[in-house]
């Protein structure tokens, strides 16, 4: 793939290059996060009513005056990096792709299917597990004088965790491939520790599961 970087007479790119190539990345995510996080921030108030619609048995609260507009420019940030993430993956990518011998095609795939693959995750989350988890929580309480009254700062810190988390998680095996052809991590070495990875997932799994 072509770069515009200069090198040296010896083939390797001096310090500065590379600063200046990683100054110009993180300006290009940086603008296109902002871009999308005053877009999202426009549409805050319907981003919370659907995230709130996702709870049953729930009444909210602010406890503080600036609690609402605080977390509403909370949510939009997580937004404008959900919508910005194939941009991030494609500067990150960009920046670190001229020290491995791949293919240009090779490249835009593994771009696409990280932007594409975190998006997955977070909608599995929206539609699947936060209503589950939500459910569960309420079910949970025996108690019928309790009413369930949830601070909107901590219902939005949980949703975003969720998200993060299952976004990262469905990237996983992208992340795991791009490590093998980076030479960081060998394929050998993921298959050698897989029973440690069982072992591992069936207890996490065994305490998390209702």
């Amino acid at each position: 793939m072509k770069t515009q970087m200069k090198q040296n007479n010896d083939g390797v790119m001096p310090i500065t290059s590379h600063l200046l190539e990683l100054r110009k990345r993180l300006v290009v995510i940086f603008l296109t996060v902002l871009v999308f996080s005053f877009i999202s921030f426009l549409f805050s108030e319907d981003l919370i009513k659907n995230l709130m619609s996702l709870s049953k048995g729930y009444k909210f609260i602010y406890n503080t005056p600036e609690a609402l507009i605080i977390q509403s420019l909370k949510l939009a940030i997580m937004s404008g990096i959900v919508l910005s993430s194939p941009v991030i993956f494609f500067n990150i990518w960009m920046f670190v792709s001229p020290a491995l011998k791949v293919t240009e095609r090779v490249v835009i795939t593994i771009i696409f299917t990280l932007g594409v693959l975190f998006l997955v995750g977070c909608v599995f989350a929206y539609y699947i597990i936060i209503p589950f988890v939500l459910k569960f929580f309420v079910e949970s309480n025996s108690i019928s004088e309790l009413q369930a009254y949830v601070t909107l700062e901590g219902y939005i810190s949980i949703i975003v965790s969720f998200f993060i988390a299952f976004g990262l998680v469905f990237e996983l095996p992208v992340v795991l491939l791009c490590l093998d052809i980076a030479g960081i991590a060998r394929r050998k070495t993921f298959v050698n520790m897989r029973k440690f990875a069982i072992v591992i997932i069936c207890i996490v799994s065994g305490i998390i599961t209702p």
